[in-house]
Protein backbone atom coordinates (compact mmCIF):
# COMPACT_ATOMS: atom_id res chain seq x y z
CA UNK A 1 0.00 0.00 0.00
CA UNK A 2 1.31 3.48 -0.71
CA UNK A 3 0.65 6.99 1.62
CA UNK A 4 2.00 10.31 1.58
CA UNK A 5 2.93 11.65 4.86
CA UNK A 6 1.20 15.08 5.81
CA UNK A 7 2.69 15.37 9.21
CA UNK A 8 5.09 13.93 11.81
CA UNK A 9 5.23 14.69 14.83
CA UNK A 10 7.69 15.66 17.69
CA UNK A 11 8.63 12.87 20.00
CA UNK A 12 6.90 13.11 22.85
CA UNK A 13 7.52 11.49 26.43
CA UNK A 14 5.46 8.27 27.02
CA UNK A 15 4.44 5.83 29.95
CA UNK A 16 7.44 3.28 28.59
CA UNK A 17 9.42 4.81 25.95
CA UNK A 18 9.33 7.91 23.91
CA UNK A 19 7.38 8.07 20.75
CA UNK A 20 6.76 9.95 17.86
CA UNK A 21 3.08 10.10 15.75
CA UNK A 22 3.39 9.86 11.82
CA UNK A 23 0.35 10.65 10.28
CA UNK A 24 -0.75 9.79 6.65
CA UNK A 25 -3.17 10.39 4.05
CA UNK A 26 -3.84 6.66 1.85
CA UNK A 27 -4.24 6.59 -1.81
CA UNK A 28 -7.83 5.92 -0.96
CA UNK A 29 -8.28 9.46 0.25
CA UNK A 30 -9.00 8.41 3.92
CA UNK A 31 -6.09 9.48 6.82
CA UNK A 32 -3.62 6.93 9.33
CA UNK A 33 -1.18 7.28 11.42
CA UNK A 34 1.42 5.12 12.84
CA UNK A 35 3.49 5.30 16.59
CA UNK A 36 6.94 5.04 15.95
CA UNK A 37 9.46 4.91 19.31
CA UNK A 38 13.22 5.96 18.56
CA UNK A 39 14.16 3.08 21.03
CA UNK A 40 13.00 0.23 18.81
CA UNK A 41 14.89 -1.26 15.50
CA UNK A 42 11.91 -0.09 13.39
CA UNK A 43 12.66 2.80 13.84
CA UNK A 44 16.05 2.99 11.90
CA UNK A 45 14.04 1.86 8.46
CA UNK A 46 11.60 5.15 9.35
CA UNK A 47 13.65 7.99 10.03
CA UNK A 48 15.57 8.71 6.74
CA UNK A 49 11.90 8.63 5.70
CA UNK A 50 9.86 11.02 7.88
CA UNK A 51 9.26 13.91 6.10
CA UNK A 52 5.75 15.77 4.83
CA UNK A 53 5.02 15.15 1.64
CA UNK A 54 7.01 11.84 1.40
CA UNK A 55 5.30 8.88 -0.71
CA UNK A 56 6.02 5.99 0.74
CA UNK A 57 5.08 2.18 -0.38
CA UNK A 58 5.13 -1.14 0.94
CA UNK A 59 3.06 -0.47 4.24
CA UNK A 60 0.58 -2.31 5.87
CA UNK A 61 -2.76 -0.74 7.70
CA UNK A 62 -3.61 -2.83 10.84
CA UNK A 63 -7.40 -4.17 11.38
CA UNK A 64 -8.63 -1.15 12.41
CA UNK A 65 -8.05 0.47 9.01
CA UNK A 66 -6.46 3.48 10.63
CA UNK A 67 -3.12 2.58 11.36
CA UNK A 68 -0.27 2.06 9.76
CA UNK A 69 2.27 -0.88 11.00
CA UNK A 70 5.08 0.61 12.53
CA UNK A 71 7.01 -2.96 11.57
CA UNK A 72 5.91 -2.18 7.95
CA UNK A 73 9.33 -1.85 5.53
CA UNK A 74 8.16 1.38 4.19
CA UNK A 75 10.56 2.64 1.27
CA UNK A 76 10.65 5.89 -0.71
CA UNK A 77 8.60 6.47 -3.91
CA UNK A 78 8.56 10.29 -4.84
CA UNK A 79 8.54 13.67 -2.71
CA UNK A 80 5.05 15.24 -3.45
CA UNK A 81 6.79 18.75 -2.81
CA UNK A 82 8.22 18.89 -6.15
CA UNK A 83 5.02 17.52 -8.14
CA UNK A 84 2.56 19.70 -6.04
CA UNK A 85 4.90 22.81 -6.73
CA UNK A 86 4.73 21.82 -10.75
CA UNK A 87 0.88 21.48 -10.26
CA UNK A 88 0.29 24.26 -8.30
CA UNK A 89 1.79 26.77 -11.12
CA UNK A 90 -0.85 25.63 -13.48
CA UNK A 91 -3.28 26.21 -10.62
CA UNK A 92 -2.00 29.77 -9.74
CA UNK A 93 -2.72 30.79 -13.31
CA UNK A 94 -5.97 29.56 -13.49
CA UNK A 95 -6.72 30.92 -10.35
CA UNK A 96 -5.44 34.73 -10.75
CA UNK A 97 -7.16 34.24 -14.76
CA UNK A 98 -10.54 33.34 -12.73
CA UNK A 99 -9.90 36.33 -10.78
CA UNK A 100 -9.14 39.16 -12.98
CA UNK A 101 -12.20 37.61 -15.33
CA UNK A 102 -14.60 38.34 -11.84
CA UNK A 103 -12.98 41.59 -10.47
CA UNK A 104 -12.82 45.57 -11.98
CA UNK A 105 -9.54 45.78 -13.80
CA UNK A 106 -7.13 47.83 -10.74
CA UNK A 107 -9.71 46.69 -8.09
CA UNK A 108 -7.78 43.58 -6.63
CA UNK A 109 -4.51 42.30 -6.68
CA UNK A 110 -4.09 38.81 -5.99
CA UNK A 111 -1.43 36.48 -5.27
CA UNK A 112 -1.30 32.58 -4.89
CA UNK A 113 1.04 30.30 -3.11
CA UNK A 114 2.36 27.13 -2.07
CA UNK A 115 2.40 26.97 2.31
CA UNK A 116 3.43 23.29 2.84
CA UNK A 117 0.92 21.11 1.98
CA UNK A 118 -2.30 24.26 1.77
CA UNK A 119 -2.70 26.38 -0.99
CA UNK A 120 -2.45 30.33 0.04
CA UNK A 121 -4.80 33.10 -2.25
CA UNK A 122 -3.78 36.32 -1.08
CA UNK A 123 -5.99 39.17 -2.13
CA UNK A 124 -5.35 43.19 -1.55
CA UNK A 125 -8.04 45.38 -2.33
CA UNK A 126 -7.34 48.92 -3.24
CA UNK A 127 -7.36 51.60 -2.70
CA UNK A 128 -7.78 50.42 1.40
CA UNK A 129 -4.67 47.86 0.92
CA UNK A 130 -6.91 45.78 2.98
CA UNK A 131 -5.31 42.05 2.31
CA UNK A 132 -7.41 39.00 2.82
CA UNK A 133 -5.62 35.65 2.47
CA UNK A 134 -7.55 32.16 2.02
CA UNK A 135 -6.25 28.58 2.71
CA UNK A 136 -7.37 25.92 0.13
Amino acid sequence: MNATITKVGAIMPGKEKPYQMVFFRLESGGSALTYLSPGMNNYKRWKPLLEAGAVLTNLRLLKDGKTIDADSKPQHIACLKQSEALMTNEIREQILKDIASKMPHGDVEAEVNLNGSALDLSLTVKPTNAVYILRL
